[in-house]
């Protein structure tokens, strides 16, 4: 940026404080952007005038973005000039001033020198220098470390320039040779060395400034009393950032006890390798503080910043009070709350918007403020006299060196009124729970009732079976007899009888064989719980086609169309399973229409259980005829029109429960009927 194009801004004015020239101001502007260092004009209102290339580069910025700011904006990102700023200790005394900081913007330490500019006699501004000595400062804070590590060794530590001149004089070389710091430094160090050992010196210092160390030298050194003392001397070049050598340092170690030394060598040489661990860890430790301490101050200054914006965009509700408890700040949530508005807020106490305040009990708190680091619960009245209760948790802090208190606010009037919901919910719940307690009793006695009422039916339906299996037993006999002497009978008297009495023998004799087969069904049905095998792997498929031998004649007489999906392996009982097919395919192929049977049997897999079906053409029942079917004796046709027992089904169903199973049927009448029964899984093993 060209200094004259700012003249209606500024003039720009050379050291005397006069209008320089088109050819100075040229000079001055290139000399201006190319000086190393950080320059920045500032008025006396500290506002930035110009700014130099350099400045701008380390603000990662061009001029015209800092010219026309104040300063103390742009370096120290505060609203007003700090208490340590140069610029305004030279406004107020029109002097020179100097100040090392530490600037943020920047992120180092730097030196700041300011100079007055002047209009005659009239201040117009100053001349800012900045110059970085944040490695002059880190230089100076390692020095500082070890010059304290140094004097507060107990190691004789001694400091000498090339001459053999004493520089340095530590508390452990007052220890081992008598002599004080002030009686040292400054005189030679032969004053250590026994006259026949002169060339120790000479040759020591030689090696020094030939760059080499010395290291364990064992020799022997005077005391101030003119004790002859062993010796082991470590002796390193001292060397400045220039990398010239300009001095000695050395470690003297007393060896009078060798012998003790050297058995207790390895000991000391193990805590010397801690002692340096422990010294590296603890300037490690030190490095890092430093760092956590910059980044805290950083993170603060953030904070500082975050804090109002994270305070108005708060959804609780939040006040500032001073300690006279007047309101200072407040957010758009307290304003919803109270139904008030900022300006009716701000200056007052809370006490004076709300004055009828109680707490859960309803007792006012007749104007007492609230405890300060508390948490409150107590009631409010907004401007449109609605009562709230609220929860308050405040806690001091301190804003500009004064006490204050931030408080956040909840709205727990629903929870309160949920709370004493609960209450009665409990209550009920109490109630219901003693209520439940005396019907669980009540089950126990009812289920104890059960258990016993169970226990006798099945001592009951066992002696049903039996009963119903002796009786049927006994009865084919007689049966068998009277059949054979009615058959007897019509054959030698058939032409003797009129036609009359030879009808009624067929008669007679079908009767006889009808009690027959429904003797045969009862006792089939009675032997599924009793005399079933026990189950075992099956192929489904092989019992279809043996059911398909069994009713070969059936079929062909029907001309029957039976076809069948694959079929898988279960557990079961065979027989059982090819009687229950038996059953079924024989009922499809009775209970048919005009049209050729068509018989289907598929099957669908589900996690649990294997669901079998049975689909036909036939005559179909109808559906209030569903459930009454599977029982015993339950028929819908009389003999005349399709013979049987009415037992069939029945067995169905008792063959079904013994495999854990389900059967039904849908049907519609002259639609068909599909018959569907479950095998469960888990039968394996089961008998």
């Amino acid at each position: 940026m060209k200094i004259v194009e700012e003249k209606n801004v500024n003039t720009p004015l050379n050291p005397d404080g006069c209008i320089g020239s088109t050819a100075n101001l040229t000079m001055w502007e290139q000399t201006f952007d190319v000086l190393p260092d950080l320059v920045i004009i500032i008025d006396e209102n500290h506002i930035i005038t110009n700014i130099n290339r350099n400045f701008t580069q380390h603000l990662n910025g061009k001029p015209e973005d800092f010219i026309g700011k104040t300063c103390y904006s742009l370096v120290h990102s505060t609203d007003e000039p700090p208490d340590f700023c140069p610029h305004s200790l030279l406004i107020k005394d029109h002097r020179e001033h100097t100040k090392k900081f530490f600037i943020d913007s920047l992120n180092g330490f730097y030196k700041v020198s300011v100079s007055p500019i002047f209009e005659g006699d009239e201040l117009k501004g100053a001349v800012h220098i900045v110059h970085n000595i944040t490695d002059v400062k880190k230089l100076e804070e390692s020095h500082n470390r070890l010059a304290t590590i140094v004097e507060s060794s107990e190691n004789t530590i001694i400091g000498k320039d090339l001459d053999g001149t004493i520089t340095d004089w530590n508390k452990g070389a007052e220890k081992m040779y008598g002599y004080s710091a002030k009686e040292a430094v400054g005189r030679s160090i032969s004053m250590l060395v026994p006259e026949h050992l002169e060339d120790d010196v000479w040759w020591i210092m030689n090696e020094i400034k030939e760059g080499r160390s010395i290291k364990n030298y064992e020799t022997v050194r005077i005391t101030k009393d003119q004790t002859i003392i062993p010796v082991s001397l470590s002796i390193s070049p001292i060397i400045d950032p220039s990398g010239t050598t300009v001095g000695a340092a050395t470690i003297a170690m007393d060896i009078a006890e060798r012998k003790k030394i050297e058995r207790h060598r390895r000991e000391l040489l193990e805590r010397q390798k801690k002692l340096t661990k422990k010294l590296q860890t603890a300037n490690e430790k030190l490095k890092n503080q430093h760092m956590e301490l910059f980044n805290i101050n950083l993170t603060l200054r953030e904070a500082k910043n975050k804090f109002f914006n994270a305070f108005h965009k708060n959804p609780a509700a939040m006040i500032i009070t001073d300690n006279e408890d007047r309101l200072v700040e407040l957010n758009e949530s307290y304003v919803k709350l109270t139904g008030y508005s900022r300006e009716e807020l701000i200056g007052t106490t809370p006490e004076k918007l709300s004055p009828v305040m109680y707490l859960r009990n309803d007792n006012p708190l007749d104007g007492q403020d609230l405890e300060k680091n508390t948490e409150t619960e107590y009631g409010i009245t907004t401007k449109s006299g609605e009562k709230r209760i609220i929860l308050t948790l405040s806690e001091s802090i301190e804003l500009k060196s004064k006490p204050h208190t931030i408080s956040f606010i909840y709205d727990i009037t629903e929870r309160k009124i949920s709370e004493e919901h609960k209450e009665i919910l409990l209550k009920k719940e109490q109630d219901l729970s003693e209520k439940l307690q005396h019907s669980n009793q009540e089950l126990l006695d009812i289920q104890e009732k059960l258990t016993k009422t169970i226990k006798k039916l099945e001592i009951s339906n066992s002696e049903l079976q039996q009963f119903a299996y002796v009786a049927s037993h006994d009865l084919k006999e007689p049966l068998r007899m009277v059949t054979s002497f009615l058959q007897l009978l019509k054959q030698r008297y058939e032409y003797e009888l009129d036609s009359d009495a030879n009808e009624f023998i067929d008669f007679a004799v079908d009767g006889a064989k009808r009690m027959h087969n429904l003797i045969e069904d009862l006792l089939a049905y009675s032997r599924i719980m009793t005399k079933g095998k026990e189950f075992d792997v099956m192929d489904m498929e092989e019992v279809l086609e043996h059911v398909i031998i069994n009713l070969k004649v059936s079929i062909d007489e029907t001309h029957a169309e039976i076809t069948y999906d694959p079929l898988p392996k279960i557990w079961a009982d065979e027989s059982q399973m090819i009687q229950l097919l038996q059953n079924l395919i024989e009922n499809s192929i009775k209970y048919r229409n005009q049209e050729v049977p068509r018989i289907h049997v598929s099957v669908k897999e589900e996690e649990e259980e294997w669901i079998f079906s049975v689909r036909d053409n036939g005559i179909g029942i109808a559906s209030k005829h569903a459930q009454k079917i599977f029982m015993i004796f339950k028929r819908l046709h009389t003999n005349q029109e399709y013979d049987g027992t009415g037992i069939g089904l029945a067995i169905i169903k008792r063959i079904i429960d013994r495999h854990s199973g389900r059967v039904w049927v849908e049907s519609e009448l002259g639609q068909g009927s599909t018959f569907f029964f479950t095998i469960s899984k888990k039968l394996q093993n089961s008998i």
